[in-house]
């Protein structure tokens, strides 16, 4: 009886080590994860500081009428956007249509896809889109900083206006992804309900 209950404690003695030990790991884990939250918020925070240092410098040498909009946008993204568009050689009016149409101006905008995500103002898609984004414009946080999400939006808008023609075709590509705006133009499909929104609204803004 006595060398069944000692195996008894022992057992217990061994489960409760192996629970600790676990519960330790997992407190690291825990740990680590929110070091390398906080370290990624600071990141995004001086990332947010430099853009807008930029545009506090800049703002006073722009006429407020080429870029203010009555819109839910702050003014400092309307001036990042407009100075981007033009950087760009895209339509102003348009990236705001764009913009719009895919987040009615919410910064935290994601609608996940299943097997992809889209983020921030502009939607764009992590799956198709953020290799070349970080590698090759070197914006790590666009999915979380508007200003770097603004910039990679307009630049897939130029990138849509080089291989296709016209602004609503580009609208169009944006939207459905090249190959997706070549099957459509292949079954004769010039316009969607997607673009005449864009281009509609987009004459709206350019009455301001």
């Amino acid at each position: 009886m006595r060398s069944y209950l000692k195996a008894e404690v022992i057992f217990f003695i061994l489960i409760s080590l192996l629970v600790a030990g676990v519960m330790i790991g997992i407190n690291e884990e825990i740990d680590n994860q929110i070091l390398r939250l906080e370290k990624r918020i600071v990141e995004v925070e001086k990332d947010l500081s430099k853009f807008k240092s930029e545009l506090i410098i800049l703002k006073d040498m722009v006429d407020k009428s080429k870029y203010l909009r009555d819109i839910p946008l702050s003014e400092d993204l309307q001036l990042h956007t407009y100075l981007t568009a033009r950087r760009y050689q895209v339509d102003y009016d348009l990236v705001l249509a764009v913009m719009f149409r895919e987040s009615s101006y919410k910064i935290t905008a994601l609608n996940d896809n299943g097997n992809s995500k889209d983020y921030g103002l502009m939607q764009i898609n992590n799956k198709y889109w953020a290799e070349e984004i970080e590698n090759d414009l070197g914006y790590k946080y666009w999915r979380s900083n508007p200003y770097e999400n603004i910039e990679a939006g307009v630049y897939i808008l130029r990138q849509m206006h080089e291989k296709v023609m016209g602004e609503e075709e580009a609208v169009i590509a944006y939207h459905k992804g090249l190959s997706g705006f070549r099957e459509l133009k292949s079954q004769g499909v010039v316009s969607i309900e997607y673009s005449r929104d864009v281009m509609k609204y987009r004459s709206e803004l350019s009455e301001y």
